[in-house]
């Protein structure tokens, strides 16, 4: 059985990656109906990424989770130098 889409999305998001996640969250909180779509069946399990570019660190700000980002990172120094708990 497929499942059953509907038309009252106001965006549609192609792609359920890093981008398009930070996109629903944003467009979550100002009441934007959206629709993500993605080709894979599930959700990649590792990371792909080695750094954090300072853009994304100004849309974490805005979204209100740098400190917790910059708090989950294993070992790269510029961005838990953000996190208030590290000891310098």
């Amino acid at each position: 059985m497929e499942p059953k889409m509907s038309d009252d999305a106001d965006v549609l998001i192609v792609g359920a990656g890093a981008v398009g996640l930070t996109l629903a969250v944003d467009l979550q909180r100002r009441g934007v109906k959206f629709r993500i779509i993605d080709a894979a069946s599930q959700g990649f399990e590792g990371s792909r990424a080695k750094a954090v570019q300072p853009r994304t660190l100004e849309v974490f700000d805005d979204l209100g989770v740098s400190s917790r980002a910059a708090c989950s990172t294993r070992h790269w120094a510029s961005i838990s130098d953000r996190c208030p708990s590290v000891a310098r």
